[in-house]
């Protein structure tokens, strides 16, 4: 295995990657270089250590396993088609306990008003909830004894839906086209999606 690091200009450390030159099966002059693992802390870094993997010389193919479902690089190769994702799989999945406790834990995209209609089979997490969000994406959890609130986003959904919801890794919009969300409110996934969108996707990149 092999390791090459990124340095910014003052000289501190701002990403890693490891990998490992193996022989290629679709050339007989070439190598297929395996990246293990690559974690940066820039956006600098990671564009500089990927261009740096793959421009590697004598190389005809770069294979990442383990990566997030959308991966910058693929955007930096000229040739959009020369990368290929071939299996695409969750690794590890969440499953809401206390409502409460889970969404005033995370930091929100966007301000707002919402009430979550939440079925849990098992009970746990079942409920009627208003999430109240502040300009600094800190949130609060009540569970709705009233009236739903004029400003509200209003829809209802499973417990499994609200997981996958709560990482920031899929759209209300698309959950509500699978018919996996429904919108009590009209225009309500849109709304949510602004505020449960994450910039980062989620990613759990060691197996175990």
């Amino acid at each position: 295995m092999r390791v090459v690091r990124y340095d910014d200009v003052a000289g501190t450390a701002q990403g890693f990657a490891v990998y490992r030159m193996v022989e290629s099966s679709a050339s007989l002059f070439g190598y297929s270089l395996e990246v293990l693992f690559e974690a940066s802390a820039t956006d600098d870094a990671y564009a500089g250590l990927w261009r740096f993997l793959m421009e590697m010389d004598l190389t005809v193919e770069v294979t990442a396993k383990l990566r997030s479902i959308e991966e910058p690089f693929a955007w930096q190769i000229s040739d959009f088609r020369a990368a290929r994702k071939t299996v695409q799989r969750d690794h590890l999945w969440t499953r809401i306990l206390d409502v409460k406790a889970a969404l005033e834990a995370r930091v929100f995209s966007a301000h707002g008003t919402i009430v979550l209609e939440v079925a849990d089979p098992l009970g746990y997490a079942a409920g009627t909830f208003l999430l109240e969000i502040a300009d600094d994406g800190s949130a609060g959890v009540e569970p709705l004894t009233g009236e739903v609130p004029q400003n509200a986003a209003h829809i209802a959904l499973n417990v499994n839906d609200l997981s996958a919801l709560y990482l920031g890794g899929v759209s209300a919009v698309t959950l509500t086209a699978a018919s996996r969300i429904v919108e009590v409110r009209a225009g309500s996934a849109s709304a949510v999606d602004a505020s449960f969108r994450s910039p980062v996707t989620p990613w759990l990149s060691l197996w175990f």
